[in-house]
């Protein structure tokens, strides 16, 4: 079974070590100092003592117009990764679950995410769980990363958003 629970300063060299960065070499240094300032929960999940996915849960709701204004209130989950050996396990499903009672938790009824349009994975995991496509338009997710060669590139995807209702 997998324990999954928030980020603590202890755990940040190993999760650093075995969820390697991408070309983000601080990405979970920041993540943490941002759940200290209370903005998000960075979940991490763990099979016995080793690391094997994350997920991040935005309290600041989505960052993109239209969906900023038209729900601000509510929670985004971003940055699921899971290991590639370790997926199809049912990992992205607990992180996804725990998130949702984080979420239940505090008094919310509904949780939003961007997903790719060609990430049919994702697309159907969430599905799954009962995320929805509520009609947003599509949109450009982009981020910056190092690569090889420490040069700062910049890469996006093209999204659907899709919200759950969470029964409180």
């Amino acid at each position: 079974m997998y324990l999954i629970r928030s980020l603590r300063q202890d755990d940040l060299r190993m999760v650093g070590d075995e969820l390697r960065s991408g070309g983000m070499p601080d990405k979970h240094a920041r993540r943490l100092e941002m759940q200290k300032h209370g903005s998000c929960t960075y979940l991490i999940a763990w099979q016995s003592d080793a690391p094997v996915g994350h997920l991040l849960l935005k309290w600041t709701g989505p960052e993109q117009e239209p969906m900023r204004s038209a729900i601000p209130d509510c929670p985004e989950v971003g940055a699921l990764f899971v290991r590639e050996e370790m997926r199809s396990r049912g990992i992205g499903g607990c992180l996804m679950e725990n998130a949702e009672h984080v979420v239940v938790s505090r008094g919310i009824h509904q949780v939003g995410l961007a997903v790719g349009i060609d990430n049919t994975n994702a697309q159907r995991l969430y599905r799954r769980r009962g995320y929805v496509d509520v009609g947003f338009p599509q949109f450009t997710v982009s981020w910056t990363y190092l690569d090889k060669d420490g040069r700062e590139q910049i890469e996006g995807e093209e999204c659907v958003y899709l919200t759950k209702h969470l029964i409180l």
